[in-house]
């Protein structure tokens, strides 16, 4: 149940949410109110400065377990530095990525996930599909990949799932994401500019399902390849961005320049992992992940 209450009310760790965007999902006042501003991290709309007298805030009294990975971004910025974050896998991982509970669990997790991808949507099953004009069952095949994992939430895949009983958008996602993992779209480009022309393409198909999130955006990139590739949530990826004191040009909106920076972050948390064992964007979702709990 969310309530209603007065802006002066509001104080730091507050569990409040904003009635006019029921997308960002609950989030936890970050610093006491100040100049009629108030700074909120939302589970699914990351951090955001909002102006009170517009916002019109509601306590959020529900229950919703991801509040509580949610880490104040007012905290002294020393203590959750890069070392910080390895201090905190190695506390649950003791032997970094090579823990047997890792890589047994969390890890495996995962690699299930990209081998049902492979096995579903990999580049030659995908061509038969559209060879068949099987706009259905890339449907079919692109929700059972999401489900193989908890990465993304349940009502985000429900906006997918919904769109997509649109043979219409069935037809135009299935291109779309083609083209989005596998170049299918017949332009000869550099490589980079190429990425980001598709991704740019597949967030407009999104946008017409009425599905354009961070995480749908992003998961079937992951899932074909963990090699250079990953998941970007909101709020762990701005909290990683901070520890890491690498600026990602966070914006609720699906766009190429926040991902094209989350990647160079994830990149610069690669290369710092090495020691520990980590070996490619798999580890490095779970590192973030950790790091933001």
């Amino acid at each position: 149940m969310n309530l209603e209450t007065s802006p002066a009310d509001f104080k730091k760790g507050d569990r409040v949410a904003h009635p006019g965007k029921p997308e960002w999902g609950p989030g936890i006042i970050a610093d006491a109110p100040h100049d009629e501003k108030v700074r909120v991290l939302f589970v699914e709309g990351g951090e955001k400065l909002l102006q009170l007298k517009h916002a019109r805030l509601e306590v959020f009294s529900g229950e919703d377990p991801r509040l509580d990975r949610l880490v104040s971004a007012g905290d002294d910025a020393d203590s959750e530095g890069p070392q910080r974050a390895r201090e905190k896998f190695l506390d649950l991982h003791a032997e970094g990525f090579t823990t047997p509970a890792y890589r047994e669990v969390d890890r495996a997790t995962n690699e299930s996930a990209a081998a049902l991808m492979q096995e579903l949507l990999g580049e030659d099953a995908f061509a038969k599909l559209l060879d068949a004009e099987d706009w259905a069952g890339v449907a079919e095949r692109a929700i059972q990949v999401l489900k193989a994992t908890k990465l993304v939430v349940p009502s985000e895949r429900k906006l997918l799932a919904t769109g997509l009983e649109d043979e219409a958008l069935a037809q135009t996602f299935a291109r779309s994401l083609c083209d989005l993992l596998y170049g299918f779209g017949g332009e000869v480009e550099d490589e980079a500019e190429g990425l980001r022309r598709r991704f740019e393409r597949y967030v407009a198909c999104l946008k017409s399902l009425r599905a354009a999130k961070w995480t749908l955006a992003t998961y079937f990139l992951f899932m074909a390849f963990p090699e250079e590739h990953l998941l970007l949530r909101p709020t762990f990826a701005q909290r990683a961005a901070t520890a890491y004191g690498i600026n990602i040009r966070y914006r609720a909106e699906v766009g190429w320049v926040t991902y094209s920076r989350f990647r160079e972050l994830a990149a610069a948390i690669l290369a710092d992992t090495k020691d520990l064992g980590a070996e490619d964007m798999l580890d490095v979702q779970a590192y973030i992940w950790r790091l933001a709990r």
